[in-house]
């Protein structure tokens, strides 16, 4: 008897072992209104609004949105009007028939996308879509409705255009993307949008061209952008940082520019771009030590004129970087290199000035630096007035009260003057920090110091490359072949038929497939 009742003790626990368990369900992650509210809060400009359809309390839809990032007429038309309006939307019995008639089309906009995820759901509002919330079905629509206040699009600032398109990037991301889209038309150009920034959740897109970009090097922009750990992206440091190869550098790696020509021109060169949303800037790498030294202009004008003016750029560039610490090297070092006549004239303006050369020459450059810096922060109505003020006034009473000699003077002036024909500011800042180097250099050692600058600066540039391209190429790395094509000199267009070696790109060719 006791056997029996066991037994049947037993198959009772096996039936109920065999019930099955249903599944947990995670309700904070369904989309539910409750669970969007908890995330996103109730701040002041966030707005949840009632739509009843049919005047039906059972079918309540919640639209929400975010005051100032969208258009009130859009949302208005295009979204509540259909709802309240459409003859096929008021026939629906329930919530169901409704969101199988806005999959339809009932809700005529032309950019809508359906999901269940809660946190797109919450990107989607941060980002300024609309967003119709079924809340009993878990599923939301989302509108992109984006219709805050932007900047227009105007001349560039920084990068001057005397003869080519006027037009620059602006803070309005897909503004920004659709410039770049009307002037790259080929079915092969690709944007990929990633989300930067834990607090400011910035969108940015890598730009290329697939038929040209060598894969690695995007897999390397990839990864760099990824391993981004930031509350926020606002500034350019952000980016030039992580896409660097050597952050301890001066010497700028990464190109940022403001004139979509340009831009779009490196892109078809077979470099990646890169586009960050309330930037009005685009990035572009690998940067070369070439990238630096030419201007668009330059294939807007004859090549023979743009040869020459290439050529005085470079000779500038020496100028701006060699020319004080030669100065102080030769004056106090080399004297005998000096002409008899033009030392004895040197010597004659310097009576009665009681500092030496090497500080005379020192502190100008930091006088210029500073003056450099402090018409580029004063408002534009006196900064003008601050450069009369500093290199006229201030340069001529040091002059006449003996604390500068006029040589030092015209030499720092011809200096800053060559240093602007840099045509780009990133640069140009690496050239300045140089330049006082350099002449500490002469100042310690004369010429030899300024050989061995030149030998170090030499050195770092030539060990310096970005995504697996040197800095100095092709300089350094084209085994004298064609290293002056489009370098130092501009070709003609017809004779400029293939793309940099360097980047290893997929299409070498420029013209023809």
């Amino acid at each position: 008897m006791k056997l029996n009742i066991i037994k049947r003790v037993k198959k009772k626990e096996e039936k109920i072992d065999k019930v099955p368990i249903a599944p947990v369900v995670d309700t904070s992650t369904l989309a539910t209104f409750e669970n969007l509210q908890n995330l996103i809060g109730n701040s002041e400009d966030i707005k949840y609004r009632d739509i009843l359809i049919n005047n039906n309390a059972d079918m309540v839809v919640k639209l929400i949105l975010i005051d100032g990032l969208i258009s009130q007429s859009d949302v208005s038309n295009y979204v509540i009007k259909p709802l309240m309006q459409d003859t096929k939307i008021k026939e629906a019995q329930n919530l169901d028939e409704v969101i199988k008639l806005i999959q339809d089309g009932a809700i005529y906009f032309a950019s809508q996308k359906m999901t269940s995820d809660l946190d797109e759901i919450k990107d989607a509002v941060m980002d300024g879509n609309s967003v119709l919330l079924f809340s009993q079905q878990n599923i939301a629509f989302e509108f992109d409705t984006k219709g805050f206040d932007k900047r227009s699009m105007m001349e560039p600032t920084v990068e001057n255009v005397t003869k080519g398109p006027k037009d620059s990037f602006v803070e309005n991301y897909r503004t920004n993307t659709a410039t770049i889209r009307r002037k790259i038309r080929t079915q092969d150009l690709v944007i990929e949008n990633m989300i930067i920034g834990k607090q400011t959740h910035t969108t940015v897109a890598i730009v290329y061209i697939k038929s040209i970009l060598n894969d690695e090097i995007l897999q390397q922009v990839k990864d760099r952008l990824n391993s981004i750990n930031t509350d926020n992206l606002l500034t350019t440091s952000v980016i030039e940082d992580a896409l660097s190869e050597n952050i301890y550098c001066p010497f700028p790696q990464v190109v940022t520019t403001e004139r979509p020509d340009k831009f779009c021109a490196d892109i078809i060169e077979g470099r990646a771009g890169i586009i960050v949303s309330g930037l009005p800037f685009g990035f572009v790498v690998p940067g070369t030590f070439v990238q630096y030294i030419q201007n668009p202009e330059d294939y807007s004008h004859n090549f023979i004129v743009a040869s020459a003016i290439r050529i005085i750029r470079y000779l500038a560039l020496f100028i701006s970087l060699l020319l004080p610490g030669l100065f102080i090297a030769i004056t106090t070092f080399h004297t005998e290199m000096i002409p008899t006549d033009l030392a004895l004239f040197l010597a004659k303006s310097r009576e009665g000035v009681t500092f030496p050369v090497i500080m005379e020459t020192i502190c100008l450059l930091i006088a210029f630096e500073i003056l450099y810096e402090a018409g580029l922060r004063v408002p534009k109505t006196v900064g003008q007035a601050v450069s009369i003020v500093g290199t006229l006034v201030v340069g001529q009473a040091a002059v006449e009260a003996r604390l500068l000699s006029p040589a030092v003077v015209v030499v720092v002036a011809m200096t800053s003057i060559a240093s602007f024909t840099m045509p780009n500011q990133d640069f140009n800042n690496a050239i300045r920090i140089w330049r006082i180097l350099f002449s500490i250099f002469g100042a310690i050692l004369g010429l030899v110091g300024i050989i061995s600058g030149v030998i170090l600066i030499t050195f770092e540039l030539c060990k310096l490359k970005s995504y697996g391209v040197p800095y100095l190429s092709p300089f350094v790395s084209n085994d004298g072949v064609k290293i002056l094509d489009d370098t130092i000199f501009r070709i003609p267009q017809k004779d400029n038929k293939i793309r940099p070696k360097d980047l290893k790109v997929k299409n070498i060719k420029r013209q023809g497939d």
